[in-house]
């Protein structure tokens, strides 16, 4: 399979994330815990803050995930290949860390991921609106673990995509679906969701035991292109470029 696994708070397209696992798992990942209470409390006193966990598979292999936010704040954490990969967006930085081996990049972000800030919103987990925004339609409802979803679907000749979503406000991703019948690959991808975790602001600073070099976003980009950009590639490239403009692939 090619590099179908996708960034599901992030970029759209540069990576596919899937799920196929055995049923106690499914049941198990599948349910919304949110705590109404906490997240109340959380809104009272401060930003809105997250946590997800999302379990993928593909053809590519298996990955799990774990991602906070506060606010436009966010880390996540998941492991590919035995080492831990750790994004942290703070501010005007977006970091790119791998602290098993003790490094890591800080680059600045575009003006436009800066901009997106400002919008406000949940900075991660926004698929619902990413595939709104290309075009997709409201193919109908699933019941799934006692909840009640929205299923959009886009088709794109053999690829098609869907995200099963919460039919609510927020519209939260609790499934998404990849399917190239051309290629005969198909990924699947479980949220987990809590509203309302406590999180310190120092939850989202990178351990200053890490040697962390600083660039600049154009730096990093040429870097892209000459194929020498330091660690992995970037997970959730929203938040350092900006969002697609709307109707993008």
């Amino acid at each position: 399979m090619r590099n179908r696994m996708r960034s599901w708070g992030g970029s759209s397209h540069g990576v596919r994330q899937g799920l196929a696992f055995g049923a106690t798992l499914f049941v198990a990942l599948v349910a919304l815990a949110a705590d109404k209470g906490a997240a109340e409390r959380a809104a009272s006193s401060g930003p809105d803050t997250w946590f997800a966990e999302t379990v993928s598979q593909g053809d590519g292999g298996v990955r799990v995930m774990q991602t906070w936010s506060k606010g436009r704040k966010l880390r996540a954490e998941t492991t590919i290949a035995g080492q831990l990969l750790l994004t942290i967006v703070n501010g005007d930085t977006y970091y790119n860390l791998i602290p098993s081996a003790g490094v890591g990049i800080a680059i600045a972000r575009a003006p436009r991921a800066l901009e997106d800030d400002r919008k406000g919103g949940r900075p991660f987990g926004r698929d619902t609106e990413r595939i709104l925004s290309r075009g997709a339609e409201k193919a109908g409802s699933e019941r799934l673990m006692g909840k009640d979803l929205a299923v959009y679907r886009i088709s794109n000749g053999d690829i098609r995509e869907e995200v099963w979503a919460t039919d609510d406000a927020e519209k939260l991703p609790v499934k998404l679906v990849y399917t190239d019948r051309k290629e005969g690959e198909t990924a699947e991808t479980l949220f987990n969701w809590i509203r309302g975790v406590q999180l310190s602001d120092a939850f989202f600073e990178p351990d200053p035991r890490l040697q962390i070099e600083k660039v600049s976003y154009e730096d990093f980009a040429e870097r892209v292109k000459e194929g020498k950009a330091v660690g992995f590639p970037p997970l959730f490239t929203d938040l350092l470029s900006g969002r697609p403009e709307r109707g993008a692939n």
